[in-house]
């Protein structure tokens, strides 16, 4: 903090004869291993790094209290948590760069090979040459979309290397049907995006439950995120519409703050070369075009905590999807200046 930092504060406070019994806990930008057993030995009686995760507080607080055997140590960690590792290569197909990097982050976290594929077609070649263990598969994506590329998978007529290879779809409708949908394609599962930390985890362990790594510790701490009642985010009307949710952004991705400033990175700058493409596809009246990138700008936003900027893009899918091209024309305003919005809400807090 300027003019007197949290250290010289804590020292002022342990001088002061009636707040020498006072618990400090030090709230840090970064954390890196070891910082914990510093702070502890500077006085502090725990740890914490930015954005808080509920559950990191709530262990901090019963440390502080005296009320569990929570150490420092383990706070210390909260960032490398022991997760379980697969020895396994999979395929991710998905055409927007910011889920792709949300992606290729989280599976990695799981020690495992990612590759990218950006549309149905380039998924079939891949899985032609190489061979894959598993593949998550989004449903709405230009040249070739998720069903029609996991149809071709299954055909055995086709030169993919494993017709059977698990396929697991990713949607960010979350709307009733897709997975009745996504199953009748012949895809095996389902997970909604932005994808739930826990979710995915729950769906490498049921889809490679033979690479797993021998060595994983059972009961490794995952993510602690809380559970949703279903596979479907609440209804976007019943939240307060934040213009940037930093603390759910370091929930979906497991609080790695490299990883979160990744995908920002990503996120910024794929956002005006996706507002360009949906201008010009209202300029010329393709409602398929519209569709297509109102669907990507929603689910990428999705991704970083962007949720007002998300409801409102909802709002376009719908219009679009009822030929509604005027609603649509009316809310670009809005549109760029909930952009702009985020875009600074992102900058501020990450940047």
């Amino acid at each position: 903090m300027p003019g007197i930092d949290g250290r010289q504060l804590a020292r002022l406070i342990w001088k002061d004869a009636q707040l020498t019994a006072t618990k400090l806990v030090l709230l840090a930008s970064q954390g890196e291993r070891g910082d914990a057993d510093k702070m502890r030995e500077s006085g502090f009686a725990g740890y914490l790094t930015k954005p808080i995760n509920q559950s990191e507080l709530y262990n901090v607080l019963l440390q502080v209290a005296g009320i569990t055997g929570a150490t420092g140590r383990q706070l210390a960690h909260h960032t490398t948590r022991e997760l379980p590792q697969f020895q396994a290569r999979v395929l991710v197909v998905e055409d927007n760069a910011t889920n792709q990097a949300v992606a290729r982050g989280m599976l990695s976290k799981f020690g495992i090979d990612v590759d990218v594929a950006g549309n149905g077609g380039e998924a079939v070649d891949a899985l032609s040459q190489l061979p894959y263990d598993l593949v998550f598969m989004d449903s709405q994506m230009p040249v070739m979309d998720g069903y029609v590329a996991t149809q071709q998978i299954r055909d055995p007529q086709s030169s993919v290397k494993d017709h059977a290879i698990p396929v697991i779809a990713m949607t960010a409708n979350a709307m009733q049907g897709d997975r009745e949908c996504c199953l009748e394609a012949g895809m095996d599962d389902y997970i909604a995006k932005p994808v739930d930390p826990t979710k995915l985890r729950q769906v490498l362990e049921q889809w490679l439950p033979a690479h797993c790594h021998p060595d994983t510790e059972e009961g490794a701490v995952t993510s602690q995120a809380p559970k949703a009642e279903s596979d479907h985010a609440p209804p976007l009307s019943s939240l307060a519409e934040p213009i940037f949710d930093h603390a759910a952004m370091s929930e979906h991705l497991m609080g790695d703050k490299a990883l979160i400033c990744t995908v920002a990175e990503v996120f910024l700058k794929e956002l005006p070369v996706q507002l360009e493409q949906l201008k010009s596809a209202v300029v010329t009246d393709d409602l398929q075009q519209i569709a297509a990138c109102v669907h990507k700008i929603k689910g990428a936003s999705a991704n970083v905590g962007g949720v007002a900027l998300s409801a409102l893009l909802l709002t376009m899918e719908q219009a679009g999807r009822a030929g509604e091209l005027e609603t649509i024309r009316q809310e670009l305003p809005e549109l760029e200046r909930r952009m702009e919005q985020l875009k600074a809400a992102i900058e501020e807090a990450l940047f």
